[in-house]
């Protein structure tokens, strides 16, 4: 095949700064890469060599530069404004949007979830006009339309005066909660050993496979977080029932034995009602109080936006566990390393509260390379100069950080647990950012994959485990 021949063209200084200005501000593309083309041109670069660099075929090089010498710049502009009057109009996109305000079945149409060619054929019927695929594209992202998934809802039974004076006593009792009294949401989740499906980066042309078992299994939790300080407090089993609820509520005496109320804000699931339930509670429960959300509101429930999206953002989508067991675990890990995090945020709370109060401030090297300011919280709980009152996650003792937080002793770290939990020595202060998991307490299902290719001329990177 022979060469191609090279152009040459010469640009005054002039012309040469008002093409890169103009390349710089053109939003359609082929029009920005007409003008790079005369611009590589007056370079003195070839033709296939600008084709290679610019990304385009040979032949938009030869009749770019054929248009520049024969018209100038007018040959670079867009020429499909000759093309009339563009069927795209404001009235056609207005009719796109108020289509896309109901479903195909209302609009006759048998499949249930829209599609570009159901949306041009729709909008051909109220129009008169019928575009190509790629133009309705263009036009979607122009009025900034996605491609989501719908969310599941129900209609509440309630009037909506009675849905929010429920709402609003709730939201009071949460905000004006006396100390000697607590208040904790409740709720359960469903563990699936079948795993949900979700999102996930891919390499292009591939699909990420996910395997799930021939039988699914299934484990409940029951789970209440703390109004205060989001702290959660689980059980779980094998089968969903009163019996599971009553386990949670028996936890609950036992971690708050030192409140005189317990208020727990629940759905209206059969087994937070049952006879069992309420027989438990009439023996046991002088301390509680049930505030049940009205029907059908899973929103207004803070647990399941604050605590079960997440389990299940970070366990069971698209998880690799073999069996049920494992797959608990990794529940449980993530409920732990919650904990771990909301006593970390409330200790950083009291310390910026009360910042004349504080021992001393320095800087920490993390292992990422970057630097965080440790703060020591042994002024702030009241402890005098203990030196072991400089750790990340407690100032001093159990009962100690326990009066200054008022924190169940259960949820306090002590000194010589704190490098298995979070990989820092009893010296470090008050970190802003903690670490996540350690590699020696990930599940082998969670750690590192494949030993990635090292560069050229550097040795081979080693997982450490």
């Amino acid at each position: 095949m022979p060469a191609m021949k090279t152009r040459r063209i010469v640009l005054h200084h002039r012309t040469r700064t008002k093409f890169l200005r103009k390349a710089r501000r053109f939003r359609d593309a082929d029009t920005r890469v007409r003008f790079l083309i005369v611009l590589r041109a007056d370079q003195g670069h070839g033709g296939r060599q600008i084709a290679r660099e610019l990304g385009c075929s040979a032949a938009t090089v030869s009749r770019t530069l054929h248009r520049y010498e024969t018209l100038g710049e007018a040959g670079l502009i867009d020429r499909r404004e000759d093309n009339g009057q563009p069927k795209v109009s404001e009235a056609y996109a207005q009719t796109v949007l108020w289509i896309l305000q109901h479903t195909p079945l209302e609009h006759g149409h048998r499949r249930p979830t829209w599609t570009a060619r159901l949306l041009i054929e729709t909008a051909r019927r109220y129009t008169s006009v019928t575009v190509s695929r790629r133009t309705m594209g263009r036009l979607l992202k122009a009025l900034r339309v996605r491609r989501g998934r719908p969310k599941p809802s129900a209609p509440c039974p309630w009037s909506r005066t009675r849905k929010n004076r429920r709402i609003s006593m709730i939201r009071g009792l949460v905000e004006s909660l006396p100390d000697d009294q607590a208040c904790v949401w409740e709720d359960e989740a469903d563990i699936d050993l079948n795993p949900r499906i979700g999102f996930d980066y891919m390499l292009p042309g591939t699909q990420r496979q996910v395997m799930t078992p021939g039988k699914n299994v299934k484990r409940y939790f029951a789970a209440a977080m703390d109004a205060r300080s989001d702290r959660v407090m689980w059980v779980k089993g094998e089968k969903k029932n009163s019996r599971l609820f009553i386990e949670l509520l028996k936890k609950l005496a036992r971690e708050y034995a030192g409140k005189k109320l317990i208020h727990v804000i629940l759905d209206n699931f059969t087994i937070h009602s049952s006879r069992q339930t309420r027989a438990w509670l009439e023996e046991h429960g002088q301390n509680f109080r049930l505030h049940f959300l009205p029907p059908y509101c899973p929103d207004d429930n803070r647990i399941e936006r604050k605590l079960w999206r997440e389990v299940h953002a970070n366990c069971t989508v698209n998880h690799r566990c073999g069996t049920i067991a494992e797959l608990v675990d990794e529940v449980v890990h993530y409920l732990m390393w919650h904990n771990r995090r909301a006593v970390n945020l409330e200790l950083l709370k009291m310390v910026v509260a009360t910042p004349s109060s504080l021992g001393h401030n320095g800087i920490h090297r993390c292992h990422g390379g970057h630097d965080e300011q440790t703060v020591s919280a042994r002024r702030t709980l009241g402890l005098g100069r203990t030196a072991s009152t400089q750790t990340s996650v407690r100032a001093g003792r159990r009962q100690a950080a326990r009066a200054g937080s008022r924190l169940p002793d259960g949820d306090h770290l002590c000194a010589q647990n704190r490098p298995s939990l979070g990989g820092f020595s009893a010296g470090d202060g008050l970190l802003r950012h903690d670490a996540l998991e350690p590699p020696e307490r990930m599940a082998p299902s969670r750690r590192l994959g494949p030993t990635p290719p090292a560069p050229a001329g550097q040795a081979a990177w080693r997982r450490r485990d």
